[in-house]
């Protein structure tokens, strides 16, 4: 890799990384509410966070991806334009790291915590791997693809574990439903009067 795409790299990664803002924000707070309740009613409070996560991050990575063509040139000029894909891809990847990152909280505080641990050495395992065969014959595209790949695998796993481990009984998870949507936010406006 050049100098020049190392940079064009690091570009796309750190703007890929701010859409992580968002699944952070829900995300920790997670955490000490998840610790007091029974693994069937912090499982049914995962998949609501998964629920009300997907939209928002949908709608940040599909604005970001449009928007990235036009800001990378103003932000940094014409040369660093080509960060475009890797951005694209590694944005997409967002929306994994975050339903993991929500599935690693909801292990963790559920007495699990090494569901985690092995998440993040089979994540940077097959990242290695990957990397070593798709840098070489695909440069920065390749790594970028390979993130989105190990980040949609490492999810698929977790996201497995939880459908077995998690006690809500053969309950639909991870529905993406308009009206329990509309209903979540009329309870969130309800809460603020």
């Amino acid at each position: 890799l050049t100098d020049a795409q190392v940079g064009i790299y690091t570009i796309a990664l750190q703007l890929a990384a701010r859409l992580m803002t968002i699944a952070n924000v829900i995300t920790f707070p997670l955490l000490p509410n998840v610790s007091r309740l029974s693994r069937e009613k912090a499982g049914e409070v995962a998949c609501r966070i998964l629920d009300l996560l997907t939209i928002p991050m949908l709608l940040g990575i599909t604005g970001s991806i449009i928007a990235a063509p036009f800001f990378l040139e103003l932000a940094y000029g014409a040369d660093y334009t080509s960060a475009f894909i890797p951005f694209a891809l590694l944005a997409t990847g967002t929306i994994f790291a975050s339903w993991t990152a929500i599935l690693g909280v909801y292990f963790a505080g559920t007495d699990r915590p090494e569901v985690k641990s092995l998440e993040k050495i089979g994540n940077l395992t097959l990242k290695a791997v990957l990397l070593y065969f798709l840098v070489s014959s695909m440069g920065i595209q390749g790594a970028a693809l390979s993130q989105l790949v190990v980040e949609f695998i490492m999810f698929s796993a977790l996201y497995w574990y939880f459908k077995r481990t998690a006690g809500l009984n053969g309950k639909r998870i991870f529905t993406l439903k308009i009206s329990k949507l509309k209903h979540e936010l009329k309870l969130l406006r309800q809460a603020k009067v």
